[in-house]
């Protein structure tokens, strides 16, 4: 009947419009979210909040793409005049990209003899850097809290550490806790010490062997944030990595192998006691004990 008809045709425009309306504020709601996270205000602000527009603020490598609405009139530095604002007596800071903070701080402590401070790291892709430290403000530069002065207590010191290629010497270690349970999570620091300095990028693998079992670590050092390629000579440091135990493995007594590699390559072992190395060119430093 007409009546009918008209009912379904006023059905259908109901449900038109309510599709209309959720996408609507699907399109407003996402990218607003995405927005408040990637956004380059609250960085901006942190600037401004505490330490004033009254000291110089630069942008250091950041690239065109990241700079954003509130980055757009600050201007970007050269390497001279990134030098430049590093010696100066003047308190002074940049925005930097979070995947270039090896490479710069490496730059920084060429010049200051330390670690860039970095005052926001909130950002996803950037970090708010100084040229020193602010009074009462914590240092959030990763590199600095992994380059140590010396070994914490509780590691295991090598009796000998493991030296590869007479670049990088592996001296302590520790697993905590002691002795994991199947399906939990431990924590694998690791101790380096560099040498020499290195060319190319280096992984570190972890091999945790007992027979017909392995539990892997593979990952770059210090969570992929100080390529071992910016490690200077003399410099010990903290490599902690973590690590989820499968549920279904039972308790035995597994022997912690490591090592370095690049691709298919390894970097070799120089040690000559068959008790600190394998066949495979894997350094044997100690075992684990799951409950």
């Amino acid at each position: 009947s007409l009546w009918k008809r008209s009912r379904r045709f006023l059905e259908a425009l109901c449900i038109i419009a309510w599709m209309t309306l959720m996408l609507g504020m699907m399109h407003i709601s996402l990218p607003t979210a995405l927005d408040e996270q990637m956004s380059h205000k609250p960085l901006y602000d942190r600037y401004n909040a505490y330490l004033s527009a009254d000291h110089p603020l630069g942008l250091y490598q950041v690239s065109e793409q990241k700079r954003g609405y509130y980055l757009r009139d600050v201007p970007s530095l050269s390497r001279a005049e990134f030098k430049q604002r590093v010696r100066s007596d003047e308190l002074t800071f940049m925005i930097i990209e979070r995947n270039r903070l090896s490479v710069i701080n490496r730059e920084f402590r060429k010049a200051q003899q330390a670690h860039l401070p970095i005052i926001d790291d909130s950002h996803p892709q950037l970090l708010l850097a100084a040229n020193r430290l602010p009074e009462g403000i914590e240092d959030r530069n990763p590199i600095k809290h992994a380059v140590l002065s010396e070994l914490p207590e509780g590691v295991k010191p090598l009796t000998e550490p493991i030296n590869f290629e007479d670049k990088i010497e592996l001296v302590a270690w520790r697993i905590t806790p002691t002795n994991p349970s199947p399906g939990s999570s431990m924590v694998i620091e690791m101790f380096w010490r560099a040498k020499r300095k290195v060319s190319s990028e280096w992984k570190v693998f972890i091999h945790l062997d007992a027979p017909g079992e392995r539990i892997h670590g593979d990952h770059e050092p210090v969570a992929g944030v100080y390529s071992m390629k910016d490690w200077q000579p003399g410099d010990l440091i903290r490599d902690e990595h973590h690590v989820t135990i499968k549920s279904a493995l039972k308790a035995k007594t597994f022997t912690f192998f490591t090592g370095l590699y690049r691709g298919s390559k390894r970097m070799q072992i120089k040690n000559t006691s068959a008790q600190l190395k394998d066949k495979e060119n894997r350094a044997k430093i100690g075992r684990l004990r799951l409950r």
